[in-house]
Parts: C-alpha cells; sequence; structure tokens
C-alpha cells in the first residue's frame, strides 16, 4: 500500500506533477505512431491484387502503415491517391490482412 503523506500531497508537489503529465502527455502525442488506429476496427481485411481504397479515420494524412496478420504469403502495398483521409492497399496475392494505421 502507498504511504500518502501529507508532503507528498504538497501543493507545490501536485503542481510539478501535472506539470510533467501535460508535458509527457504532449510529447507522446506527437509520435505518429501511438496515435494511430486498425483499419476496419482491428478487424481482417480482405486485399486483392487490385488497390483498394480504405478511410483510415486518422483525420490527417497517414504516414505509414504496419501489417500485424496476414493469413498467406504475401507482401502489402500502398498507393497515394491524393485524398489524406484515405489508403489504398492490394496484396501481391489475395490475403486476409489486419492493418496498423498511423
Amino acid at each position: 500500500m502507498i504511504n500518502l503523506d501529507k508532503e507528498f500531497l504538497s501543493e507545490q508537489n501536485l503542481e510539478r506533477w501535472q506539470s510533467n503529465y501535460l508535458r509527457n502527455m504532449t510529447l507522446l502525442s506527437r509520435i505518429p505512431f501511438l496515435m494511430g488506429q486498425f483499419l476496419n476496427d482491428g478487424q481482417q481485411i480482405a486485399l486483392t491484387t487490385t488497390f483498394q481504397p480504405f478511410q483510415h479515420k486518422l483525420g490527417r494524412k497517414a504516414q505509414g502503415y504496419i501489417v500485424t496478420y496476414q493469413d498467406a504469403n504475401a507482401s502489402v502495398f500502398a498507393q497515394n491517391q491524393g485524398d489524406e483521409l484515405t489508403l489504398s492497399l492490394r496484396g501481391s496475392a489475395n490475403v486476409n490482412a489486419k492493418i496498423w494505421v498511423f
């Protein structure tokens, strides 16, 4: 059990903790990978050998993607459509995949 004595809970310590917390959260929010999300709410998406557009819902241009799951030996390729809210993907073969976009 944590012993929270009066010195720990002083106003000065609380202000210092809040300041450090806000600074660290600001730094973390600038890391694109941490502000990413799964395409299709984490459900598998079926990729074919032709490009298909997917809405990534980041609210900004995607900076990259990571394939976190795939059920076939295939590479996944992206194509820039010029639309900041869409990511077009295709596989080198038909594959079901989960994609983390950041």
